[in-house]
Protein backbone atom coordinates (compact mmCIF):
# COMPACT_ATOMS: atom_id res chain seq x y z
CA UNK A 1 0.00 0.00 0.00
CA UNK A 2 3.06 2.23 -0.29
CA UNK A 3 1.70 3.60 -3.56
CA UNK A 4 -0.97 5.56 -1.67
CA UNK A 5 1.74 7.86 -0.34
CA UNK A 6 2.40 8.93 -3.94
CA UNK A 7 -1.17 9.32 -5.23
CA UNK A 8 -0.79 13.11 -5.42
CA UNK A 9 2.27 12.92 -7.66
CA UNK A 10 1.66 14.78 -10.96
CA UNK A 11 1.27 12.40 -13.91
CA UNK A 12 4.00 14.17 -15.89
CA UNK A 13 6.44 13.48 -13.07
CA UNK A 14 5.49 9.78 -13.07
CA UNK A 15 6.09 9.56 -16.83
CA UNK A 16 9.46 11.28 -16.42
CA UNK A 17 10.48 8.88 -13.61
CA UNK A 18 9.36 5.76 -15.49
CA UNK A 19 10.94 7.00 -18.75
CA UNK A 20 8.98 4.60 -21.00
CA UNK A 21 10.14 3.91 -24.55
CA UNK A 22 8.17 6.15 -26.89
CA UNK A 23 6.26 4.84 -29.88
CA UNK A 24 3.52 6.43 -31.92
CA UNK A 25 1.82 3.03 -32.19
CA UNK A 26 0.65 2.94 -28.55
CA UNK A 27 0.34 4.93 -25.34
CA UNK A 28 3.67 5.00 -23.46
CA UNK A 29 2.43 3.56 -20.14
CA UNK A 30 -0.66 1.45 -20.73
CA UNK A 31 -3.12 0.40 -23.40
CA UNK A 32 -6.22 -0.48 -21.34
CA UNK A 33 -8.03 1.91 -19.02
CA UNK A 34 -10.80 1.17 -16.54
CA UNK A 35 -12.44 4.40 -15.38
CA UNK A 36 -15.06 4.51 -12.62
CA UNK A 37 -16.91 7.78 -12.02
CA UNK A 38 -18.46 7.83 -8.55
CA UNK A 39 -19.82 11.35 -8.50
CA UNK A 40 -21.69 13.03 -11.33
CA UNK A 41 -19.71 15.77 -13.09
CA UNK A 42 -19.97 19.05 -11.22
CA UNK A 43 -21.36 21.77 -13.40
CA UNK A 44 -20.28 25.36 -13.03
CA UNK A 45 -22.87 27.86 -11.85
CA UNK A 46 -22.96 30.77 -14.30
CA UNK A 47 -25.49 33.54 -13.67
CA UNK A 48 -27.88 33.90 -16.59
CA UNK A 49 -26.82 30.60 -18.24
CA UNK A 50 -28.11 27.06 -18.08
CA UNK A 51 -25.19 24.62 -17.97
CA UNK A 52 -25.64 20.94 -18.92
CA UNK A 53 -23.28 17.99 -19.16
CA UNK A 54 -23.04 16.47 -22.64
CA UNK A 55 -21.00 13.49 -23.80
CA UNK A 56 -19.25 14.22 -27.06
CA UNK A 57 -18.41 11.45 -29.47
CA UNK A 58 -14.98 12.02 -30.97
CA UNK A 59 -14.75 8.80 -33.00
CA UNK A 60 -11.19 8.44 -31.71
CA UNK A 61 -9.88 6.27 -28.91
CA UNK A 62 -7.24 7.71 -26.60
CA UNK A 63 -6.18 4.20 -25.57
CA UNK A 64 -6.42 0.79 -27.20
CA UNK A 65 -9.32 -0.14 -24.93
CA UNK A 66 -11.26 1.90 -22.35
CA UNK A 67 -14.02 0.67 -20.06
CA UNK A 68 -16.01 3.57 -18.61
CA UNK A 69 -18.27 2.89 -15.61
CA UNK A 70 -20.35 5.45 -13.75
CA UNK A 71 -22.60 5.26 -10.74
CA UNK A 72 -26.02 6.64 -11.56
CA UNK A 73 -28.18 8.17 -8.86
CA UNK A 74 -31.48 6.55 -8.00
CA UNK A 75 -34.32 8.64 -9.32
CA UNK A 76 -35.84 10.71 -6.56
CA UNK A 77 -33.71 9.71 -3.56
CA UNK A 78 -30.28 10.67 -4.91
CA UNK A 79 -28.87 7.37 -3.61
CA UNK A 80 -27.13 4.77 -5.79
CA UNK A 81 -29.28 3.54 -8.64
CA UNK A 82 -26.88 1.21 -10.38
CA UNK A 83 -23.91 1.46 -12.68
CA UNK A 84 -23.88 2.37 -16.35
CA UNK A 85 -20.99 1.57 -18.62
CA UNK A 86 -19.49 1.97 -22.01
CA UNK A 87 -16.50 0.84 -23.99
CA UNK A 88 -14.22 2.76 -26.31
CA UNK A 89 -11.74 0.92 -28.49
CA UNK A 90 -9.26 1.47 -31.28
CA UNK A 91 -11.07 0.24 -34.38
CA UNK A 92 -7.79 -0.59 -36.09
CA UNK A 93 -7.04 -3.09 -33.29
CA UNK A 94 -10.46 -4.50 -32.35
CA UNK A 95 -13.55 -5.54 -34.27
CA UNK A 96 -16.86 -4.53 -32.72
CA UNK A 97 -17.69 -8.17 -31.92
CA UNK A 98 -14.41 -8.54 -30.00
CA UNK A 99 -14.97 -5.31 -28.08
CA UNK A 100 -18.49 -6.44 -27.16
CA UNK A 101 -17.12 -9.84 -26.10
CA UNK A 102 -14.58 -8.15 -23.82
CA UNK A 103 -17.26 -5.87 -22.33
CA UNK A 104 -19.54 -8.88 -21.75
CA UNK A 105 -16.61 -10.62 -20.02
CA UNK A 106 -16.14 -7.68 -17.67
CA UNK A 107 -19.87 -7.70 -16.94
CA UNK A 108 -19.73 -11.45 -16.22
CA UNK A 109 -16.81 -10.89 -13.85
CA UNK A 110 -18.63 -8.09 -12.01
CA UNK A 111 -21.76 -10.24 -11.66
CA UNK A 112 -19.69 -13.19 -10.37
CA UNK A 113 -17.97 -10.97 -7.80
CA UNK A 114 -21.37 -9.78 -6.52
CA UNK A 115 -22.62 -13.39 -6.34
CA UNK A 116 -19.41 -14.60 -4.60
CA UNK A 117 -18.57 -11.64 -2.29
CA UNK A 118 -16.23 -13.51 0.08
CA UNK A 119 -14.16 -15.10 -2.68
CA UNK A 120 -10.72 -13.67 -3.52
CA UNK A 121 -10.79 -12.22 -7.05
CA UNK A 122 -8.39 -14.86 -8.39
CA UNK A 123 -10.71 -17.62 -7.22
CA UNK A 124 -13.98 -16.22 -8.63
CA UNK A 125 -15.60 -18.82 -10.85
CA UNK A 126 -16.62 -17.66 -14.32
CA UNK A 127 -18.62 -19.67 -16.82
CA UNK A 128 -16.75 -20.59 -20.00
CA UNK A 129 -17.58 -18.24 -22.84
CA UNK A 130 -17.10 -19.00 -26.53
CA UNK A 131 -14.71 -16.75 -28.43
CA UNK A 132 -16.32 -13.98 -30.48
CA UNK A 133 -17.60 -14.90 -33.95
CA UNK A 134 -15.15 -13.53 -36.48
CA UNK A 135 -16.86 -14.98 -39.54
CA UNK A 136 -18.89 -11.81 -40.18
CA UNK A 137 -17.13 -8.81 -41.72
CA UNK A 138 -16.26 -6.02 -39.25
CA UNK A 139 -17.95 -3.27 -41.26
Amino acid sequence: MEFLAHQGTPFGQVVEAVAPLRSKSHHPLFQVLLAFQVEPPRLPQVPGLTVRHRELATDTAKFDLTFILAERPESGSGGPGGITGGIEYAADLFEETTARWLADGLLALLRAVVEQPGTPIGMVQLADRPAPDRSAPAH
